[in-house]
């Protein structure tokens, strides 16, 4: 079993940006998204690979320690926090795929962000190695900045293909964002609406969301 070291300062890194955070917390929800800067801050600490893949350069850290980080980050601008958490949250979900779906994200580029959306929408046309995935998404946090998104649809992978939620992975290059995040709360998060036609999504990137729920339980 390969050991995984996880730098002891990682929390140490997140505190000393959260001065940073603070002075931009009020621009950042009138912004209504993450600042590039912040992003650029996370990135320069490494708090974009807490729980990404080893192989690809992340840290693989434990659950414990990712939510402390992510907490630190919070003291500093809540929507940057939650934004990290999701980040973070996805390094794990990407792990489960196929491991050429991991490939596809950070093997070009280990600093890939992945957003998502959970709510199970849209529909999936069978076509030759995949699927064409259509449909729109609301409530994808930290979308503005991802390369990469995670978006759950019904597909026929159940027993007897009967259809069940699946999660599918989907370039950036082929989703379209929604500015329709304007709320009074946790603003800038940038949770907008996410939308794709006919992206097509090889098998090796869809992901039965009961075998999430399994792996993640492991």
């Amino acid at each position: 079993v390969k050991t995984v070291s996880v730098p002891p300062d990682l929390v140490s890194r997140a505190r000393a940006i959260v001065p940073l955070l603070a002075a931009r917390a009020e621009a950042t929800e009138t912004l209504r998204r993450i600042p590039d800067d912040t992003i650029r801050d996370l990135k320069v600490a490494g708090l974009h690979r807490i729980c990404q893949p080893a192989r690809f350069g992340g840290y693989e850290a434990p659950l414990d320690e990712a939510c402390d980080i992510v907490a630190m980050l919070a003291r500093g601008c809540a929507s940057t926090g939650w934004v990290a958490g999701v980040y973070t949250d996805h390094q794990i979900l990407v792990g489960m795929f196929d491991s050429r779906a991991a490939d596809d994200v950070w093997a070009d580029n280990p600093d890939a962000l992945v957003s998502a959306g959970f709510t199970p929408s849209g529909s999936a046309e069978p076509v030759p190695g995949g699927w064409k995935l259509t449909g729109s998404w609301g409530w994808s946090s930290g979308c503005d900045h991802a390369d990469w998104l995670v978006l759950v649809t019904l597909l026929p992978s159940g027993e007897d293909g009967k259809p069940e939620p699946n999660f599918c992975l989907v370039s950036r290059d082929e989703v379209s964002i929604d500015d329709d995040w304007k709320v009074m709360g946790l603003a800038g998060t940038g949770s907008k609406t996410v939308s794709v036609v006919d992206a097509f999504v090889p098998t090796h990137r869809t992901l039965p969301g009961r075998l999430a729920a399994v792996s993640g339980a492991q």
